[in-house]
């Protein structure tokens, strides 16, 4: 249907790619465009961005661990999940690592069925349900 569309409209273009500012993301991103996704694959996991584990809990484990370290680092790191199980279990993990480097202090307090202790960091957004297709 699209490419139909294509011969009987004028179409847009994405001619160049201004959110990743990595080159060899840029490239890989082109690359999955162009349709050669084992040549784009190959060179995310050589540049560290894609990982592979043999199940979830290995994904999840390598996430936080990234995370940690990120953050430890200094650097600003963020994940990401799709279920709110998998954010929930995630979060989980994090905090287990926080509170084990000594860095989550008193007693918690109950938000939401969820625990808060001092040393947590919360980011609170609202959702924009206005612009999701």
């Amino acid at each position: 249907m699209l490419a139909s569309l294509e011969r009987r409209h004028p179409i847009l273009t994405l001619t160049e790619n201004h959110r990743q500012q990595d080159t060899v993301e840029r490239e890989a991103f082109d690359q999955l465009r162009s349709g050669d996704v084992e040549r784009a694959m190959r060179s995310l996991r050589k540049h560290g961005d894609v990982v592979a584990a043999p199940n979830a809990e290995a994904v999840r484990d390598g996430m936080v661990g990234d995370w940690f370290r990120h953050r430890n680092d200094g650097r600003a790191s963020l994940m990401m999940a799709r279920r709110n199980a998998d954010v929930d279990d995630l979060n989980r993990r994090a905090r287990q690592l926080v509170a084990a480097a000594g860095e989550l202090s008193g007693e918690p307090v109950i938000v939401g069925g969820r625990p808060f202790r001092v040393g947590d960091h919360v980011v609170c957004t609202r959702n924009d349900y206005g612009r999701c297709p």
